[in-house]
């Protein structure tokens, strides 16, 4: 941590020149004297998290071949410590014109001088390959965004214990199976992408367990089966995309209670039957797309409820 002094004369008449330029000078080199580190401790990256990193590395191989790890690969936290958990500008860094980026962030302990890495962003890398299991020891990840690779397999089960995560987007690659019970674990998730992707099979009950989700992306991919009644805990949710799946079944009555839904698209899936009449009171719905389904009754008169709604 860097430590500034501001250097200053007093103003006090009773200071000679003298004292006023010796005091001035020994502000001046305190303030150097800390800032070169000589006093402060440097900050280092977990020894087990630089370990895994640089495991992770390794194993994510790029398609055309190109080198672009830029990490320190001794002390990876050096150059990329945040003040706050929740910073995600690390999306925003990019060390090419084609918008490639590697980036991580860290937090690091004043007392021990001990930085974890929270925040992993390596996207349109053309990475190639599986989740590696080193992921596992990166404990205090908040935030990952691996979107836009050609990474494959199934999603392990030991990343749905990373339970410190807040936004994980693992859009536009090549994942499949289906979606673990063990998501019950992710209890402050807020944002969860995995769109474009290959995942099939039906969504879990523990799907309900993820109660601060505010994003649900699961778009484009191979989901089935009926939404589970379980949905409907997730009241903090803002935004569910499941367009483009095979999901079937009536919408459950439980979605009544996402009373601060504001965007719900189930385009292109086999639902069916009637709307519940109690959905038409999501009256905070900006953006509404039930197309290419096979639902059927009319539509009540208190869609009229929908005072916010902009597309239908």
């Amino acid at each position: 941590m860097e430590i500034f002094i501001k250097c200053f004369s007093s103003s006090s008449r009773s200071l000679n020149i003298i004292p006023r330029l010796f005091f001035l000078f020994m502000c001046c080199s305190s303030s150097l004297f800390f800032h070169g580190g000589i006093a402060a401790k440097e900050n280092k990256t977990d020894p087990i998290e630089v370990e895994a990193l640089d495991a992770i590395f390794r194993k994510w191989k790029q398609i055309d071949g190109e080198k672009t790890w830029n990490i320190n690969s001794t002390n990876p936290c050096i150059d990329y410590v945040v003040n706050d958990s929740n910073n995600e500008t690390i999306d925003e860094f990019s060390f090419s014109s084609y918008g490639k980026v590697l980036e991580i962030s860290c937090s690091c302990d004043n007392t021990t001088s001990i930085c974890n890495i929270i925040g992993l962003s390596a996207w349109h890398l053309k990475l190639s390959g599986t989740i590696p299991n080193e992921l596992e020891n990166l404990t205090k990840l908040v935030y990952m965004n691996l979107r836009d690779n050609s990474l494959t397999g199934e999603l392990p089960d030991f990343l749905w214990t990373l339970t410190e995560m807040e936004t994980m987007t693992l859009s536009r690659n090549d994942f499949d199976g289906s979606l673990s019970p063990e998501i019950r674990n992710m209890k402050n998730i807020k944002k969860l992408d995995l769109s474009y992707n290959n995942f099939s099979g039906p969504l879990p009950s523990e799907i309900g367990n993820l109660e601060n989700i505010q994003t649900l992306n699961l778009s484009d991919n191979h989901f089935s089966g009926p939404l589970p009644s379980e949905i409907g805990n997730l009241e903090n949710i803002q935004t569910m995309i499941l367009y483009n799946n095979d999901f079937d079944g009536s919408i459950p009555l439980e979605i009544e209670n996402l009373k601060n839904m504001q965007k719900l698209d189930l385009y292109y899936n086999n639902f069916g039957g009637k709307v519940p009449d109690t959905f038409w009171n999501l009256t905070n719905l900006i953006y509404l797309e039930f197309s290419h389904n096979s639902f059927e009754g009319t539509i009540p008169t208190n869609i009229g409820n929908f005072v916010n709604l902009n597309v239908l």
